[in-house]
């Protein structure tokens, strides 16, 4: 045994920029592998934190608006649906600045709360007349 051990210091010493190169190669694999594992184990999905803070809906329908409302509200027990919100009335509306058309769906809400899509104001307050929108800071 102590002889295998003499004979690879040697042929180390011998190869000094192979050993170095596999050296560095193992040591950059090693540190990379831990670093992913780090990652991958301490990390949340920054987008799922904020879906989950905001009570997100996972799921979306539009209704014509012609359907009774009551057939709207009994349909989430149908599902098995945990949480539901609305139906809320949307409506397309277009306005143009700067010589830029643009066409945008509001969604009439009573409330930012709710049990589905919590909406977060973070400056100015809710809208309280008829004639005022709320919009998201993006579009603003």
């Amino acid at each position: 045994m102590k002889a295998d051990l003499i004979k690879a210091i040697r042929d180390l010493r011998r190869r000094r920029l192979q050993a170095a190169v596999i050296f560095v190669t193992a040591l950059l694999a090693v540190a990379t592998g831990t670093m992913a594992l780090t990652l991958m184990s301490q990390t949340r999905d920054p987008y799922q934190t904020a879906f989950q803070a905001q009570k997100g809906a996972h799921l979306q329908v539009a209704f014509d608006p012609k359907t009774d409302p009551v057939a709207i509200a009994l349909t989430p027990p149908l599902i098995d649906a945990t949480a539901s919100g609305g139906p809320y009335r949307a409506s397309e509306i277009q306005f143009q600045t700067s010589g830029h058309k643009y066409r945008v769906t509001t969604i009439g809400r009573d409330n930012p709360g709710g049990n589905v899509e919590q909406l977060r104001i973070t400056a100015g307050r809710w809208p309280a007349a008829d004639n005022e929108i709320a919009l998201t800071r993006s579009f603003a």
